[in-house]
């Protein structure tokens, strides 16, 4: 027999699902529900919410889970209005959403916000992977659990089916650069593996993580928070503070860690060419994504030459190549989109 889908229906489902008494079978269907159903702000606010706190604790035990199920169980049982025109059960707005939020606070538990898919509570649950990719523009991206993501030039970053939901945190940066600003979850670090086979894990931080494939090193600079490195054979890694970075060398597989400017790392963001202690082969890459400018030099004389400056939004080519001809002590020629350093 086909079953109505009604906001009672939905209410009705999740009563049973915060007692723990649904059947597979039904929450299958109150699974389908939160899918498909188009609700107004009153019972998005509740439902949502609730079904997102008590689905994280499905495998867990301990008094947190009991008080969750307990204040769930008042919030959604409480005094309902019947809607004569559309015979839709309304849970008062202001105090049920109100209970709602404390409850989650409480339990330190994220309230989510409705609207685009990024932000929707139900985007937790990935079902098939999700790849954001940037060419010669920047991106900037919201996930299910508000931890917003900034995507520098040429940059792929992937969701795995099943590793990003209510109990797992992890995303894939395949190629380029990106600057994570995680929401705090105790209960679900977030982690970000890279090609190199390094897994950087977080509670709730700001950082940024560099790993073109076309650069030997790989960078992890830390704004704020804290930032464990490690390498995904299982070696041990490092801790970083804030205003640390670690740079590892894919060649020699080894760390060096020292301080650094988190802010300055991240400040690319706003448009901004960043350099930070960068090796030839980077600087080459940049003129290259910001300028289409291919970079001519002697790798032999450059090799072991650092340059570390931030040049504004709307820098020219004989700008940079300018201070690069003074600060390396040499000069330069500019012929169609080659520059060559001499």
């Amino acid at each position: 027999m086909k079953i109505k889908r009604t906001h009672s229906r939905t209410i009705y489902l999740l009563r049973k699902f915060i007692k723990n008494e649904c059947t597979k079978e039904e929450i299958k269907e109150l699974t389908h529900l939160f899918r498909k159903e188009k609700y107004n702000g009153e019972i998005d606010v509740v439902t949502y919410s609730l079904w997102q706190a008590v689905n994280r604790t499905i495998n867990s035990s301990g008094n947190d889970v009991n008080v969750l199920r307990t204040e769930a169980s008042k919030i959604i049982n409480r005094k309902r209005k019947r809607s004569r025109a559309n015979k839709i059960y309304l849970i008062p707005a202001v105090a049920t959403a109100a209970a709602v939020a404390l409850l989650l606070i409480f339990l330190n538990l994220p309230l989510q916000k409705t609207g685009t898919a990024e932000q929707s509570p139900f985007a937790l649950q990935i079902t098939e992977a999700r790849r954001f990719t940037t060419e010669n523009s920047m991106k900037k991206i919201t996930l299910a659990d508000g931890s917003v993501v900034h995507l520098n030039l040429h940059t792929t970053l992937t969701l795995k089916k099943g590793k990003f939901n209510a109990h797992v945190r992890e995303v894939w940066l395949d190629e380029g650069e990106v600057f994570f600003e995680i929401t705090k979850d105790p209960h679900r670090p977030f982690i970000v593996h890279t090609s190199d086979g390094l897994a950087t894990r977080v509670l709730g931080t700001s950082f940024n993580i560099q790993a073109y494939s076309g650069l030997k090193r790989h960078v992890i600079s830390v704004k704020t928070g804290k930032v464990q490195v490690n390498r995904e054979d299982g070696e041990e890694g490092v801790v970083l503070d804030p205003d640390y970075q670690v740079s590892f060398d894919r060649s020699s597989n080894t760390f060096t860690a020292g301080k650094t400017d988190g802010a300055i790392a991240a400040a690319w963001r706003e448009g901004k060419i960043v350099f930070q202690r960068a090796k030839i082969e980077e600087i080459a890459l940049r003129l290259k994504q910001h300028f289409d400018m291919e970079l001519i030099y002697d790798p032999s004389r450059y090799e072991n030459v650092e340059y570390s400056a931030i040049f504004p939004v709307h820098a020219s080519i004989d700008e940079i190549a300018n201070t690069l001809s003074k600060i390396y002590n040499t000069n330069y020629s500019i012929k169609g989109q080659t520059l060559f350093l001499e």
